[in-house]
């Protein structure tokens, strides 16, 4: 097992269960060990060993943000739908700065011109995270013979902030859009190919482009889930679909 440790990160609960993911084109299976469940803390854990071979496995990264965390889940190619490779619940929040948690409602009491004056230096520490942690996953992923060539991230859509009259209906919102952002960022900081979905309606936008049933694409997440363990929950599918729908194609 290989910790990296990372400034500002919290990487926890990365759960693999002793199975064999298979990997497409006469590549060796990569091996998963089973892991305990990891208590929260500076770790970033990924037990997918290295194969003995050159050639660098294609990985995709779906991210489905939340405020304050996000979940990475990591895929590969496989025969008929890709393989599950990892997944991880990462805080996107800086422990030496609790504001990093809500940043929009630090400052919600401030007109909305003032108020995104205010927050920015608190979302441009956000942004550092998020580096910082995708930086983690890459490194940790290469270690292991993985190249993470995409990203994809479900989240909050863009919208007007400014005509939400609540201010604190206004602050969730704003948080919902930041924190699919600093993905965003990190993945163009890291140079990697990125795309961002709405969270809204993403079945049916999977369902399109995948050119595949809700029930096989139902299928294929339940297997990867399988491999995963629990949890494999609805942020945890999302995530594997943003990857699924950003890998690059055999």
């Amino acid at each position: 097992m290989v910790y990296s440790r990372t400034a500002h990160t919290l990487i926890s609960r990365l759960t693999f269960r002793g199975r064999r993911v298979a990997l497409s084109h006469g590549l060796h299976a990569a091996r998963v060990r089973r892991v305990a469940s990891i208590r929260p803390g500076p770790l970033l854990i990924c037990n997918v060993e290295p194969t003995p071979q050159t050639v660098m496995h294609i990985v995709s990264i779906g991210f489905r943000a939340k405020t304050g965390r996000t979940i990475a889940v990591a895929l590969t190619r496989g025969d008929s739908a890709p393989a599950y490779l990892g997944r991880w619940n990462v805080s996107l929040c800086d422990p030496l700065l609790p504001a990093t948690a809500q940043p929009h409602h630090e400052v919600m009491e401030l007109p909305w011109i003032e108020a995104q004056s205010a927050v920015r230096p608190i979302e441009a520490r956000i942004e550092n995270v998020a580096i910082s942690a995708l930086s983690a996953l890459l490194s940790e992923l290469d270690s292991k013979g993985c190249s993470v060539t995409s990203i994809g991230v479900v989240g909050s859509p863009d919208r007007n902030l400014e005509r939400i009259g609540n201010p604190h209906i206004r602050a969730h919102a704003a948080e919902g859009i930041l924190f699919r952002r600093v993905l965003e960022v990190a993945a163009t900081t890291h140079k990697l190919r990125w795309r961002g979905f709405p969270d809204k309606d993403f079945e049916k936008l999977a369902v399109s482009e995948l050119g595949r049933t809700p029930q096989q694409i139902k299928l294929a997440l339940a297997t990867m889930g399988h491999s995963a363990g629990a949890p494999w929950r609805v942020d945890e599918r999302a995530a594997a679909t943003a990857a699924w729908l950003t890998l690059p194609p055999v």
